[in-house]
C-alpha cells in the first residue's frame, strides 16, 4: 500500500494552498521544538557543552553533536536564547562559500580563482557562465533575481556530484522552477565546461 509523504520535499512541490502551508508550518514548529527539547536535556549550571567531531562526517567538515550547534534554526526567538556573559560578546563568523573558495584553490581552475580574486559574486558568475545571462555576474542578484536562486542550488550541488534527477528537485524546491532532466544534465555539462579544472577533483 502506498501511503502519501509528508516531507517538505513533498510538500513543496504540490500547489499551495492552506492544508499545504499549514502542513509545513507545522513541519517547522515541530523542529523548533525537537531543538529546544533536545537542549533542555544536556544545560548544566545555564550552559550548553556541544562534542565536536573531527573526524565523523564522511564530507571531512568539522561536526557537531549533544546538541547540534552548528545547525541552530534562523529563528530569532531560538537564536535569541544564547546569551554572553556580562562584560563579553557573542560573534558569528562566517567563511562566505568556503566550499566552492577551497574548490578553487585545490583545482587550480582560472576562471573560478578568478571570481573569488575580483571579487565577483559567485552566484552570479554561475548564472552568466552556465545559464547564460546577459549582464554582468554582480548585477544578476539584481536583474535576474529568479536565475541566482537556480545559480545558488547549482553551485554547490553540482560540486558535491549532484546528478541529474536530484538537481532537478532541488531546482523545483528552492528556486520554484521546473526543468527537465535533459535540461539539468545540460547544466552539469556546462559547469564544468564554465570551471573545466574542477573535473580533477571528481576523478
Amino acid at each position: 500500500e502506498k501511503i502519501a509523504s509528508t516531507c517538505e520535499e513533498a510538500l513543496q512541490a504540490l500547489p499551495k494552498g492552506p492544508l499545504v502551508d499549514n502542513l509545513l508550518k507545522h513541519r517547522e514548529l515541530t523542529k523548533l521544538s525537537g531543538y529546544l527539547e533536545g537542549w533542555l536535556e544536556v544545560v548544566y549550571n545555564g550552559r550548553i557543552f556541544p562534542t565536536y567531531n573531527m573526524d565523523i562526517a564522511r564530507t571531512g567538515r568539522l561536526s557537531c553533536s549533544n546538541p547540534n550547534l552548528q545547525q541552530v534554526p534562523r529563528d530569532p526567538g531560538i537564536r535569541g536564547l544564547f546569551i554572553a556573559d556580562p562584560g563579553t560578546r557573542l560573534v558569528i563568523a562566517d567563511y562566505a562559500q568556503i566550499e566552492p573558495r577551497v574548490a578553487a584553490h585545490y583545482s587550480g581552475d582560472a576562471n573560478l580563482q578568478a571570481v573569488f580574486i575580483g571579487n565577483i559574486d559567485f552566484y552570479g558568475s554561475i548564472a552568466q557562465r552556465v545559464l547564460g545571462v546577459d549582464c554582468e555576474a554582480n548585477q544578476v542578484k539584481e536583474k535576474h533575481p529568479a536565475l541566482r536562486k537556480v545559480a545558488k542550488e547549482i553551485g554547490l550541488s553540482i560540486l558535491y556530484g549532484i546528478g541529474p534527477a536530484k538537481l532537478r528537485d532541488r531546482i523545483r524546491i528552492g528556486a520554484n522552477i521546473d526543468y527537465s532532466l535533459g535540461d539539468c544534465q545540460s547544466i552539469i555539462d556546462d559547469y564544468f565546461r564554465a570551471y573545466p579544472g574542477l573535473l580533477r577533483l571528481r576523478r
